[in-house]
C-alpha cells in the first residue's frame, strides 16, 4: 500500500520548500529518528556559528 502525503510549502531563503508529510500516525521509531536528526542539525548550526567569528579577519 502506498502512503498518502500532505504537502506543506514553506518559503525558504532560496525558494519554496516542499515537505511531504505522511498522513499516517508515526511509529515511536520514526519519532525518535526525527528527534535525533533535529538534534544533529541544531548541534551543527551551533558549531558553525561558533567557528565563524574565529575565521573572520
Amino acid at each position: 500500500m502506498e502512503d498518502e502525503y500532505e504537502i506543506v510549502e514553506i518559503q525558504g531563503k532560496h525558494g519554496m520548500i516542499h515537505l511531504h508529510v505522511p498522513k499516517k500516525e508515526p511509529t515511536q521509531e520514526e519519532i525518535n529518528e526525527l528527534y535525533d536528526t533535529v538534534a544533529k542539525v541544531a548541534l551543527n548550526i551551533y558549531k558553525d556559528k561558533k567557528k565563524k567569528p574565529a575565521n573572520k579577519k
